[in-house]
Formats: C-alpha cells, sequence, structure tokens
C-alpha cells in the first residue's frame, strides 16, 4: 500500500469540504447551485475511493460530518436554511419533522459520529498501513446500516411530500463509504490490526458527545444572529411569508396578555418537543415587554394516536393527553401554570404525571378528570390539529402574527425576538416590506 503525496491529500480534504460549503454559503442559494455543490462532494469522494478505499472513506466522511453538524445545528432552528429553496426541496420542514430525531435525540447528530468515525479511520489507516486495516469492518458494517436507514428516510420524505437536498446528499456519502468499507476490506494487509475499531468507535463517540453536549446547552430554536431592530425591508422580509392556507381563530385559544392587544401571536405546539419548551417562556418575555402583543396558543401534538398526519409510531406518545389536559386546565383557568409545567417537565407527562403537575397548581381533581373523560375535550384537540394541516404544517413550533400587514395573517419564520423587530417596525410607522408568498423561505 502506497501513502498518497502530500500535497494530493490535503488538496483532496479542502476539496471535500469546500464544495458543499460553497452551496451552502452561496448569496441567493438556487438549486442549481445546490446540485452542483452536492455533485462536485460526490465526485470528489468517489475520486478518492477509486484511488485508495480509505482515501475515500475520509472525503465522503468528512463531507458527511460537515452537513450533518449543519442540519443537527439547523434542526433546532425557527428560520431559514440554506437548503429550503422551495415548498418541494424544503430541508426545514423534514429536518424538523416527526421523522428527524431518535429518542429525542436528533438522527443528524447520531450521523455525524459515524461519519467522524469513517474519516478519522480512514486517516489512520493512511498515515500507518496495515496498523489500522480492521477499520473496513467496521466502516462496512456502519455504511450498510446507514444506507439502508437512508431507504428509511427517503420513504419518510415520501410521506411529507417534501425533500431535503442535503440529505439527500448524505444518502450518497453513504452509499459512498459503505463501497469503501468492502473495497478496504479486500484489499486490507494479511495480518490486519483491530486498533482500527477502538480508534474509530473512540473518535465518533467523542465528536456525538460533543454535538450533544453544544445541543443540550447552546443550541435553541431561537439562536443565531437576531435581525437588529433598525434592520433594513430585505431584512424584515427574511422573518415573515404568507401561510399556506388560511389562518383562523374558533374563540377558543388561551390568551396569555391584553385580550385587546393589537397584535396577536399564535402558536401552535406539542407538549412533548423540546423546541416548544424552549420558545415558550421566550414567547411569554415577548408579551411581557410588549404591551400591545398577545399570546394565543393552539395545539399540533406531534403524534399518531391523534394526529393522523404523523406516521411515525411512538411518536410523542403522551403529547395527545398533555394536549387533552391542558384544555381541561384552560377550563379551570390554570392553562398557562399547567403548560408551564408541563413543558419543564416534557419526560413525565404520562397519565399520572400529569395528574399530579394539575395539583400542583391547584386545579380541581374531580372536574379534571370529569373533563379528561369528556369526549369534547379530544374534539377540541382534534379541531387544532385539522386546522393546522390546512396551514401545512409539519414540525413544531409554528408561530403566526396579525395586525402588521392589515388584515393579514403571516407565517413566522424568524424567532420570538425577532417577532418583536418586526412589530417595533410597524409600531414605529416604517414601511413593511410585501409579504413574500409561502414557501419563500422554506418555512
Amino acid at each position: 500500500m502506497t501513502r498518497p503525496s502530500s500535497f494530493l491529500l490535503p488538496m483532496l480534504l479542502l476539496a471535500s469540504l469546500l464544495t458543499p460549503g460553497v452551496a451552502l454559503a452561496a448569496d441567493g442559494t438556487s438549486l442549481s447551485t445546490l446540485l452542483a455543490g452536492i455533485g462536485a462532494g460526490w465526485v470528489i469522494s468517489a475520486a478518492g475511493l477509486a484511488k485508495n478505499p480509505r482515501l475515500g472513506a475520509v472525503l465522503a466522511g468528512l463531507m458527511g460530518l460537515g452537513i450533518s453538524l449543519y442540519l443537527g445545528i439547523e434542526h433546532a432552528q425557527t428560520g431559514d436554511m440554506a437548503c429550503s429553496v422551495d415548498t418541494t426541496f424544503d430541508c426545514g420542514s423534514v429536518i424538523r419533522s416527526e421523522y428527524s430525531t431518535i429518542a429525542g435525540i436528533p438522527i443528524a447528530f447520531l450521523g455525524s459520529g459515524f461519519y467522524a468515525a469513517a474519516s478519522f479511520g480512514g486517516l489512520m489507516a493512511m498515515l500507518k498501513p496495515g496498523a489500522y486495516d480492521g477499520g473496513g469492518k467496521l466502516l462496512t458494517l456502519g455504511g450498510l446500516i446507514s444506507v439502508l436507514f437512508s431507504v428509511f428516510l427517503a420513504w419518510a420524505s415520501m410521506q411529507l411530500g417534501k425533500w431535503c437536498l442535503f440529505c439527500i446528499s448524505l444518502y450518497g456519502v453513504n452509499a459512498l463509504l459503505l463501497s469503501s468499507g468492502l473495497l478496504w476490506r479486500r484489499s486490507a494487509s494479511p495480518g490486519e490490526s483491530d486498533r482500527a475499531s477502538n480508534a474509530m468507535v473512540g473518535s465518533g463517540l467523542l465528536v456525538f458527545v460533543l454535538t450533544m453536549v453544544f445541543f443540550s446547552q447552546a443550541s435553541s430554536p431561537t439562536a443565531g444572529p437576531a435581525v437588529a431592530a433598525d434592520a433594513s425591508g430585505d431584512a424584515l422580509a427574511s422573518l415573515f411569508e404568507a401561510p399556506v392556507g388560511k389562518m383562523t381563530l374558533d374563540g377558543t385559544e388561551p390568551i396569555y396578555g391584553d385580550p385587546s392587544a393589537p397584535y396577536t401571536v399564535v402558536e401552535f405546539a406539542d407538549f412533548e418537543c423540546p423546541y416548544c419548551g424552549k420558545v415558550a417562556p421566550e414567547l411569554k418575555k415577548l408579551v411581557d415587554n410588549n404591551a400591545d402583543i398577545r399570546l394565543l396558543f393552539k395545539h399540533y401534538p406531534l403524534s399518531p394516536l391523534c394526529n393522523e398526519s404523523v406516521q411515525r409510531e411512538g411518536m410523542h406518545p403522551h403529547a395527545c393527553g398533555a394536549a387533552q389536559a391542558s384544555e381541561c386546565a384552560r377550563h379551570q383557568e390554570r392553562f398557562w401554570e399547567l403548560t408551564a409545567l408541563m413543558f419543564k417537565n416534557q419526560s413525565y407527562l404520562s397519565p399520572e404525571d400529569l395528574k399530579f403537575l394539575t395539583q400542583q397548581v391547584g386545579m380541581d381533581e374531580a372536574a379534571y378528570a370529569e373533563c379528561m373523560a369528556n369526549p369534547m375535550t379530544e374534539t377540541a384537540v382534534l379541531s387544532d390539529i385539522s386546522h393546522a394541516n390546512t396551514l401545512d404544517l409539519h414540525g413544531t413550533p409554528a408561530l403566526f402574527l396579525f395586525g402588521m400587514t392589515g388584515d393579514e395573517w403571516v407565517s413566522i419564520t424568524g424567532s420570538p425576538e425577532e417577532i418583536g423587530v418586526l412589530v417595533g417596525a410597524h409600531r414605529e410607522g416604517r414601511t413593511i416590506p410585501p409579504t413574500p408568498p409561502a414557501g419563500t423561505h422554506g418555512h
């Protein structure tokens, strides 16, 4: 086995990272730009694979690592994504859908550990020929699992009717890594060592742990640079767009703030959604700091138990029950108190847990039990779900604003803080740009 030249390897490594990055950072990202960047990444990785399967693992692994980290970080956001170019190729809807997590962990972050292991193992095998050749076995197994999972994710996209171009790019990366593993095994030295397995598993776990620390401590659905209060019209236009369907109120929505406030924010949320839990206090803070804004709540539990649009079995098993419990809290004027507790205790929303939480906010136990048994309680939740589906919602939280553009509702693609920027601009009499069409920002 020969080592790659000292010039070729750094150049290929740099190219494998830059090609998808060019598409990612392109100003005014277009479908053709994204496809060109993704295609270039595939071609460079395939060229490396043809020269040396270990080099192929390094290049494809680095491409996969960069893209999976981006998708994992964006999973916790509410705004635009570089790879959301229209209503069909809408990365945001896909990576924030019910198919995007396993046990609450973004699939993209799980993938980042695998891609880190593949690239590190391939690099070590190239630098120390023969000492790390056992990595081909592990890469083959990981590649096979990843390819099979790619098939599942492609099926999930068909269910959503939306596609994520960067997710598709990872399908190709997974196929390249499987091919690299198979060829690596075939060309391994007779006395191959298993040192690669420990190195690959260790590096993969390290990257996964680091990404999860970031995800749990630093990530939030409103993270990222906020639009300044004196933002230009183009910047303001990036924060909202027309809803897909007609947004309406039925008069039963719980209200936080002044009921007569001229600006209305509506949140569709799921009590088991971690991002809803992070946004909830920010929305209350928005209202607390702006007396002319009121907040209304609507249900959209991401659970097949009550939401027929959710196909993934086992998704948020207690979300429907929690939504009904909040309806009962509304009848006892304890909605905001109970929901604040539920968002803080999202892992404890079983029927027994809910009963305990209702006691903590002073709800009448007998009235609560009677309400939960009343079919009209479920009907109220189903009504919100039906309305949300007419708006083509695929994830939560989903935010809408009224009062800024005459009698029109707009779908918010920015953060609660940026809703304040929009309202502030309108309050000051600044010119609000025309409402962008639905799907403009891939929201």
